[in-house]
């Protein structure tokens, strides 16, 4: 009983120049369905071959060898000493078929006349189901590096060869032809970001560690591009670094966006404060580092609890995660409640806040507008002052008149009482009849 078809047997068929086969090994017997009594001496070759592919096989020894198209393609080989390695589609007895790779090669006897020929076929369907495969990744893996503009490389430090995948070719607008070496990529670097490229890389080599690289460079017709680097150091088993691998994507639209955003970030007239949905500080402008103190290193990445006084801190993160899971504009804080910020020196500050959920493609991000209110305060304070010191004056006044009412009535009374009598006395001397009468009242 015989095996089943694989790739490690190789099928040898031989022929006289006739083509009539004359041996058929095990092998042949497995890959083609034949036995060797249904073949030897009555097929004639190529029986398990697709006309096709045989008519370019006629076709390419006749170029190869500069002859007449529709001469015998085993005849030009035996005359030149030729022999043909390639691939075909090999068909089999039930009618099945296999991609095989097949070399044939002229006999001759010991005076140099072509007396047949041999074929040796092995099944390499499997190599070419994976080479096909890898093909299709790698046209995949091509059009993803166009559409997000990136490229890979890799480095060899032994023998300082580098190697680009096509797209980083067309970021540095390089002919695909040319010999790379870590000075062709190095040549590129801007002028002003030669530096720190150059002690970037010495780093990543002492260190064994690749640190992340942004910069510029000058392609070939002049364009000022920002590429970001990211890469691995590889070793061998004594720790030398024999390799570098990493990708290189061209960001300078994002780089463009960037700047601009930072712009109008720096425009803003309050302090602005960029948190990603961890609490970690992403970005700040000029006008926070002056609201709370701290340059701007001093804050990336830190948890915006930084910012807040401690006995806020633990209500915050509640807040913050409520703000993330329902994201909308609004102020911070309730109508009179008072929010304070603390800057580096441990000082507060009353502030006004402002949230803005920011969608970018790292994920959401929140920006806070913080406004210091310390002038604001103090007018409210001295105008609150001012109001309860109108308020005491007025009861005072209300005083006072409640007083100056009692006094006039009192008074009044008082007035009333010898003009009445006198008015009386008036009254009895007008009705006196008599001199003396009046007298009385003088």
């Amino acid at each position: 009983m015989k095996v089943d078809t694989n790739s490690e047997i190789t099928a040898i068929i031989a022929t006289n120049k006739e083509g009539i086969v004359y041996q058929f090994n095990d092998a042949a017997e497995i890959l083609l369905g034949y036995s060797s009594k249904e073949v030897i001496g009555l097929e004639k070759a190529p029986f398990f071959l697709i006309e096709d592919e045989f008519n370019n096989f006629r076709k390419d020894i006749a170029t190869r060898y500069k002859e007449n198209l529709d001469s015998d393609p085993y005849k030009l080989l035996a005359k030149h000493n030729g022999y043909d390695s390639r691939e075909w589609t090999i068909i089999k007895k039930d009618g099945s078929k296999f991609i095989g790779h097949s070399t044939l090669t002229p006999l001759k006897n010991d005076h140099g006349e072509n007396t047949g020929f041999l074929r040796m076929i092995k099944n390499i369907t499997d190599q070419k189901n994976i080479e096909n495969e890898l093909l299709r990744k790698n046209q995949v893996l091509n059009a993803a590096e166009k559409i997000s503009m990136m490229g890979h490389w890799q480095w060899d430090t032994i023998t300082n060869s580098v190697k680009w995948s096509s797209n980083l070719f067309n970021i540095f607008e390089v002919d695909t032809n040319q010999t790379l070496r870590f000075e062709t990529y190095f040549s590129f670097v801007h002028p002003e970001d030669k530096a720190t490229v150059s002690a970037s890389f010495d780093k990543s080599i002492k260190d064994k560690v690749f640190y992340d690289l942004l910069h510029r460079i000058k392609s070939t017709s002049g364009k000022t591009k920002t590429i970001q680097l990211l890469g691995e150091v590889l070793t061998d088993k004594a720790g030398n670094v024999i390799e570098i691998i990493g990708t290189c994507q061209d960001v300078t639209q994002q780089r463009m966006a960037e700047i601009k955003f930072k712009g109008l970030l720096e425009s803003a007239p309050d302090a602005m404060v960029i948190v990603n949905d961890h609490g970690k500080i992403q970005l700040v402008n000029k006008q926070a580092e002056k609201l709370f103190g701290y340059q701007s290193q001093e804050l990336i990445n830190k948890p915006v609890e930084l910012l807040i006084p401690e006995r806020y801190s633990n209500m915050h993160s509640l807040y913050r995660e409520n703000f993330f899971s329902m994201p909308k504009t609004r102020k911070m804080g309730e109508e009179g409640t008072d929010l304070y910020g603390i800057n580096k020196d441990g000082k507060e500050i009353p502030i006004q806040i402002s949230l803005s959920p920011l969608k970018t493609e790292e994920g959401l991000l929140v920006s806070a507008a913080i406004r210091d209110i310390t002038i604001q305060k103090k007018a409210e304070k001295k105008i609150l002052e001012a109001k309860n010191s109108l308020e005491v004056l007025a009861n005072k006044l209300t005083i006072q008149n409640t007083q100056l009412a009692d006094f006039a009535q009192i008074t009044s009374h008082n007035l009333r009482a010898p003009v009445s009598n006198l008015n009386s006395l008036l009254d009895f001397y007008n009705i006196a009849e008599t001199e003396d009468e009046k007298s009385c009242f003088i």
